[in-house]
Order: C-alpha cells, then sequence, then structure tokens
C-alpha cells in the first residue's frame, strides 16, 4: 500500500464527511484521521488565545488520500468547490511571517501559529534584555 498523504484539513466533522463523500463517490479511497482528538480539543493552544487564529487542535482534521491519488482527488475536491484559488494563495501577512522565520532552520517546519509565537517571545526577550539594562546602568 503506498503512503498516506493530507489532502486538506477541516475544523468541523460536517466539512470533512462531505468532502470525504464527493471522493468516495468519485472511486478515491479515503480516511479522515484525528476526528476524535479535535473533536475533544477544538480549539485550545496559546497561539489561538494570542492571535485568535481558528485553527482546531492538532492540526485540524485530516482528509487523507494514497499518494497516487492526489491528483485526480484535487481535481475532484476543486470541481465541488473546497479549493478556493483565493484561499491557496497565502496572503501578505502569512508571506512577511514565512520571510521572517525562513532562515531560521528550526523554525521553518511549524505551523503559522508557532512561527507567530516564537516571534512574540523573541521579542519579548529582547524588550527584557533591554529594559534590565537600561535599569543597571
Amino acid at each position: 500500500m503506498s503512503a498516506l498523504v493530507t489532502i486538506t484539513t477541516f475544523s468541523n466533522m460536517l466539512e470533512a464527511n462531505l468532502a470525504a463523500g464527493h471522493l468516495e463517490r468519485a472511486g478515491i479511497e479515503c480516511y479522515i484521521q484525528d476526528q476524535n482528538i479535535n473533536s475533544i480539543y477544538p480549539n485550545i493552544g496559546a497561539a489561538n488565545l494570542i492571535v485568535g487564529i481558528g485553527s482546531s487542535a492538532y492540526g485540524g482534521i485530516k482528509l487523507q488520500i494514497r499518494d497516487e491519488d492526489a491528483t485526480f482527488a484535487i481535481e475532484v475536491l476543486k470541481t465541488n468547490g473546497y479549493f478556493n484559488e483565493k484561499e491557496e494563495n497565502p496572503s501578505e501577512f502569512i508571506n512577511s511571517i514565512d520571510k521572517v522565520t525562513g532562515k531560521i532552520p528550526f523554525l521553518h517546519q511549524y505551523p503559522l501559529q508557532v512561527k507567530i509565537l516564537a516571534i512574540i517571545f523573541f521579542m519579548l526577550a529582547i524588550g527584557i534584555v533591554i529594559f534590565v539594562l537600561k535599569n543597571n546602568t
């Protein structure tokens, strides 16, 4: 059996099941992953509280398919309105975060929420160092 790939993620089970239904009607075998943990903990994490990003816990509910079915599955989902060209292109905000964090070797692999938290903590650390140095002189 070939490797499974996550074709898209959802924030709720209804949307994931509807998309899976479209794929199954097209003859594509698909799997829904992380539905239970995302139902128990739908919006946890400091990034969701600080930034207000509405992603689900643990990366959302994942719709997975076999690697060789990816191209056809994307076409089926596009036909049914799941991939919007506007949503596929990252915003300027996301591009700027990626530009800032892209040069940090370990950080580029993490999701947007983690990158934003890293930037916030880095800025806080610099602020604290400046404050301490300024008050010690």
